[in-house]
């Protein structure tokens, strides 16, 4: 069976609730030199054109160069922190690209759950 997907603009309401969602406590990606929490209520500001960017780019099948680049860091485990085995990497990535990547994730999901529904 072959199921044809596309993705929907995204709307305010998805928009403005993930941007409800964002933890704070998590550290900024390297194109963010304002706290998260202030950048938080920014972003509530600029919602309407970062729904505008994100809906030109679902329509043009794009996704920004600069959004994939992320900043690596080490990460201790466990064990004797002067052993480089006891850290693993973590590649932190710019927030308005995380955001948009959740906001496709939902879209791809939610159809997911919808093709098991089919008769």
């Amino acid at each position: 069976m072959d199921i044809d997907f596309e993705f929907q603009p995204i709307t305010e309401h998805d928009l403005n609730e993930k941007l409800a969602s964002i933890n704070t406590k998590k550290p900024p990606g390297w194109d963010s030199v304002i706290p998260l929490i202030v950048f938080k209520e920014i972003l509530h500001a600029i919602s309407l054109s970062l729904q505008s960017i994100f809906n030109q780019c679902i329509e043009d099948c794009s996704w920004p160069t600069k959004w994939k680049m992320g900043e690596w860091t080490p990460v201790f485990k466990k064990g004797e922190r002067q052993l480089i085995q006891n850290y693993r990497p973590i590649t932190v990535l710019p927030l308005i690209g995380k955001i948009f990547k959740h906001l496709l994730c939902k879209q791809l999901n939610n159809d997911k759950l919808k093709s098991h529904h089919v008769l």
